[in-house]
């Protein structure tokens, strides 16, 4: 059973590590312990530079409150908290995520918490887009609308 654990351990270790998505554990009090290497390449912060830049806390000068609500609710309802957000790179580029906080409960106490964020920056820009469109379609609706009135006006005087 022993060996069976470990390969299970090595396995999630693999997944971790490997993962397409960024992911972050860190202690109860948002202090960070491990990122994978999509976190690095997403973000361009090393384990390092995190610890230098940020004081190896999740909680920087910049933190919005729905990230410290979200790890909040997530330690005192021991549950699972998905949100979006919109984040900067280390680059400054503007990114959106869906984040996920996941509490690790040992002896019903929260020890550390996985986030894992998912990018949607491309859905977001292609949501803003349609926006837009959609916009311009109702200006010109009404000025198509207004050229209709102005048509049915002079048709009367005729």
């Amino acid at each position: 059973m022993e060996h069976l654990d470990k390969n299970i351990t090595e396995k999630l270790a693999l997944v971790a590590i490997e993962a397409y998505n960024p992911v972050m554990i860190t202690d109860s009090n948002g202090q960070i312990i491990w990122i994978n290497r999509a976190y690095t390449a997403f973000y361009g912060y090393s384990f390092n530079q995190l610890i230098i830049e940020r004081g190896k806390s999740i909680f920087g000068r910049n933190t919005d409150s729905e990230v410290k609500v979200a790890f909040g609710k997530s330690i005192i309802n021991k549950e699972t908290v998905y949100f979006e957000k919109r984040d900067i790179t280390r680059a400054g580029d503007p990114i959106w995520l869906i984040s996920t906080i996941t509490p690790v409960i040992d002896n019903d106490k929260v020890v550390q918490l996985i986030i894992i964020d998912s990018d949607i920056t491309k859905q977001k820009e292609a949501e803003e887009k349609i926006s837009k469109q959609n916009e311009e379609i109702k200006e010109k609706n009404n000025e198509i609308k207004a050229q209709l009135e102005e048509i049915l006006a002079q048709n009367e005087e005729i």
